[in-house]
């Protein structure tokens, strides 16, 4: 062997050294535990229901359901947070996102994940000063971390459910839609228990179909909706006051109702979906 290839082959033996874990001559590459997040909760429960409504590909990337990524790592035994994350934006084209922890003692461990949070709201605020803010999903595991590589699932479920109103034959001159939604919860922890109470105002174009992410009916109370149409943001007097209505927001489901404009016989008709069904609750004259 030439004196230039054997120092090639050293300097390829020394780079292979340097960046393998050799059992007994190096110390050994520490245990990872990896925590892989998937997104249960792809579609609502009832989608299937509305023919006007697609369900989303559950194959989609999973940044296109969760935005961005946080999580707390806590010792179950001392109760110290280990780990916490700032605001983490997934990418790529798969339908997972990993989180990797290693050089952590070996016992157990708590993991609280929350999607599509931002920096501005606190975690597990679902509402804050009346706005709708983001469609949240919540985790938890428990971990039992080893001296040893080890990986595991964790499903997110979505903290809110959804209020669709369908707008049917408009007046294209009817072009604002404002809604008031009361009460509904405030804020929810990582196992989805939901407290607090919050009030939902929101204004907004008017389309075919509209939709609200709101979090659930507090228990045992309904939520209330007031719904009033515009032509245009400055107008002072609304086109339609719909009578207040009482539905019930459940958690990853469709709450719909429906403002059918009958212009044959110069009406509103104002339908909810309950039970699976279509009903008329107001027919409302023009004058």
């Amino acid at each position: 062997m030439s004196k230039g290839a054997h120092s090639f082959c050293m300097v390829v033996l020394l780079v292979f050294i340097a960046s393998s874990c050799i059992k007994d001559t190096l110390p050994e590459c520490p245990p990872q535990f990896v925590v892989k997040l998937v997104i249960k909760d792809t579609n609502y429960f009832n989608i299937a229901q509305f023919s006007e409504l697609s369900p989303e590909d559950s194959s989609q990337p999973f940044a296109h359901f969760s935005g961005t990524i946080c999580y707390i790592l806590t010792n179950t035994t001392t109760g110290q947070i280990v780990r916490q994350s700032d605001i983490i934006v997934p990418v790529g084209n798969t339908p997972d996102f990993s989180l990797s922890f290693n050089d952590l003692p070996e016992g157990k461990y708590e993991l609280s994940v929350w999607g599509n949070i931002t920096k501005d709201i606190p975690l597990g605020i679902l509402h804050q000063n009346g706005l709708e803010h983001t469609d949240i999903y919540t985790g938890y595991a428990r971990l039992v971390i080893l001296s040893q590589n080890q990986e595991q699932t964790l499903e997110l479920e979505r903290a809110k459910g959804k209020l669709v109103i369908f707008c049917r034959n408009f007046p294209t001159e009817v072009a604002l839609m404002s809604l008031t939604l009361s009460p509904v919860y405030q804020s929810t922890d990582v196992l989805l228990n939901y407290q607090g109470s919050a009030n939902i105002q929101k204004t907004t174009g008017t389309q075919a179909i509209n939709e609200t992410v709101v979090a659930p009916t507090p228990q045992g109370n309904s939520t209330k909706l007031d719904l009033n149409f515009f032509t245009n943001s400055r107008a002072a007097t609304p086109v339609l006051t719909v009578p207040p209505m009482d539905i019930t927001i459940r958690r990853n489901e469709i709450s719909a109702v429906a403002v059918d404009y009958d212009a044959p016989g110069n009406a509103w008709e104002i339908w909810t979906f309950i039970n699976g069904e279509w009903n008329m609750i107001h027919h409302l004259d023009i004058k």
